[in-house]
């Protein structure tokens, strides 16, 4: 059975005189194959969605599509509610709480090492730089190299490391010679690594760093207790030292690195 319409005479009819179709060159032409179409079912209470769904060949929705079916056993998914602005601002975060800890600072330092870099003229040596390296700091039980440094505090070692070329300058060989040109350098540079917790504040002008020569580079047991000058050390030869760091041993360009790493620190003249 066909369609009731009251024939309209124009789109505009529909859509009123501001709608941007108005002026269609096409829309009686679209209104009129609408209306004379029988196959068509009943037109909503919206005309022109109808009219616009059937020219461009999408069903129209005269009734609102049924509910889904949920087979026994299985579970529906919850239709989708947009948020309101009110509810993101009054939300958590959506991180997991573990997540969103920030870390412990001053307790990932005190697990970490300083490390200082010693600049050595003339058997005299001054601290150029100084920063905080997160990480434990490995204390191993031997050493290779022709030197060696040691820090110590109150006469209690907090680190041993050995040194491998230091303070020397290799270049190749010359062509029919297998043998390097080494020369010694009158300035030369190291780093010096120190176990964050073993410096409190008021320790610096009780440090001492102390680098050592010794008459062979080959390996050097570190004893469990006690200085390496009282081991291995005793037949070595003392290059520099520090007893009590003082500003006098701080670089200019160290110094605001030595204050953000030591904050509470005072220094002795």
């Amino acid at each position: 059975m066909g369609n009731t319409i009251t024939t309209i005479a124009s789109l505009s009819q529909i859509i009123g005189p501001e709608h941007p179709l108005k002026d269609h060159p096409l829309q009686d032409g679209i209104l009129k194959e609408v209306i004379n179409d029988t196959r068509l079912p009943r037109m909503s209470a919206d005309p022109l969605k109808d009219a616009l769904r059937a020219a461009s060949g999408l069903p129209t929705m005269a009734a609102a599509p049924s509910a889904v079916q949920i087979a026994a056993g299985q579970r529906a998914m919850k239709p989708f509610t947009a948020p309101t602005p009110e509810s993101l601002r009054s939300a958590g975060p959506m991180l997991p709480k573990e997540e969103m800890k920030q870390h412990d600072t001053p307790a990932a330092l005190e697990e970490g090492y300083v490390r200082l870099r010693m600049r050595v003229t003339n058997d005299q040596i001054r601290v150029v730089g100084v920063q905080n390296v997160e990480g434990p700091l490995a204390q191993p039980d031997s050493f290779v190299g022709e030197h060696a440094y040691e820090v110590s505090l109150d006469s209690k070692r907090l680190s041993v490391e050995g040194i491998t070329d230091l303070g020397i300058r290799r270049s190749f060989a010359r062509p029919g010679q297998h043998e390097h040109h080494i020369a010694e350098l009158p300035t030369f540079e190291f780093n010096v690594r120190v176990p964050r917790n073993s410096l409190p504040d008021g320790a610096l002008n009780r440090l001492n760093v102390t680098l050592y020569r010794f008459p062979d580079a080959g390996r050097k047991p570190i004893a469990a207790t006690g200085l390496l000058r009282d081991s291995v050390a005793r037949q070595a030869k003392i290059i520099a030292n520090i007893q009590g760091m003082r500003s006098e041993h701080i670089d200019s360009t160290a110094v605001d690195q030595l204050k953000r790493v030591f904050p509470n620190a005072k220094l002795l003249q």
